[in-house]
């Protein structure tokens, strides 16, 4: 059995998922940059093309941190 192609396509698995979660991360980045500058959230959301939920708890970190807007 050549486990040659086995390596390959859990190398690019794992490729694609760190690029996924970067792209994640970054959306995040700025919506928490919007939420910082007062954006409305259904407007970050449509933006950053995040669920409107995920952005409701992006929104609940930074009150907690004490980043909000206010």
């Amino acid at each position: 059995m050549r486990l040659a192609p086995l390596y390959r396509q859990d190398r690019d698995r794992a490729a694609r998922e760190g690029e996924e979660r970067g792209l994640q991360q970054g959306k995040e980045a700025i919506a928490l940059n919007m939420l910082r500058v007062g954006m409305d959230i259904e407007q970050i959301a449509n933006l950053t093309q995040l669920p409107l939920e995920r952005v409701r708890e992006l929104q609940q970190q930074n009150n907690e941190n004490g980043n909000s807007s206010q």
